[in-house]
């Protein structure tokens, strides 16, 4: 089942931020604060391992079973994420 929300599309952009953009039109930047890098996503804090993001089942998702549901990163416009 697909939503009007899904991640149809995410981008690196140095240094940690995502392009992203949603099946219903809506897209922006999301900035990953410093704080975002802690438990199971502190294995990203190296640009490197962030600019891996791709997008399948409707979430931006990193190898090794990483994923950032589209709830967490849904609004309008420009978005911060701690």
């Amino acid at each position: 089942m697909t939503s009007n929300y899904d991640v149809v599309r995410v981008e690196f952009v140095p240094v940690y931020r995502l392009l992203v953009r949603f099946r219903n039109g809506t897209a922006g930047t999301v900035e990953l604060a410093e704080s975002f890098f802690r438990g199971v996503f502190e294995d990203l804090r190296g640009p490197g391992r962030l600019a891996e993001a791709h997008c399948r089942n409707g979430f931006v998702e990193w190898p090794g079973e990483l994923d950032l549901a589209p709830d967490a990163i849904r609004r309008s416009g420009h978005w911060r994420l701690d």
